[in-house]
């Protein structure tokens, strides 16, 4: 029964922590904190508990792969959205006098 009411409080209280470290502190650093492991930390720590630590192991090497491949994702895609600027400005002749 104590695993499981750490379970229900532990990784709610990180996150609305985050919440208010967004608050006080900006977005910035929230973002930084919500790009750890929050959620899925603490659920291969509870998987280790109950199942043992080889088996605990074996479930966050097997999480790493996709969790990876959606970052790479996001980041290209994130690059897609920006509109191109020019690297030097040219001046247009027909603007100059």
């Amino acid at each position: 029964m104590p695993l499981l009411l750490i379970k229900l409080l532990v990784t709610p209280a990180l996150i609305g922590g985050i919440s208010l470290v967004a608050r006080r502190w900006g977005p910035a650093l929230a973002g930084w904190l919500v790009a750890l492991p929050l959620t899925s930390g603490p659920v291969v720590t509870y998987v280790a508990l109950e199942h043992g630590v080889p088996f605990g192991v074996e479930v966050g090497l097997i999480g790493q792969p996709p969790k990876a491949l959606a970052h790479s994702a996001a980041t290209a895609g994130s690059y897609g959205c920006v509109k191109p600027q020019p690297l030097i400005v040219v001046p247009d002749p027909e603007t100059r006098r």
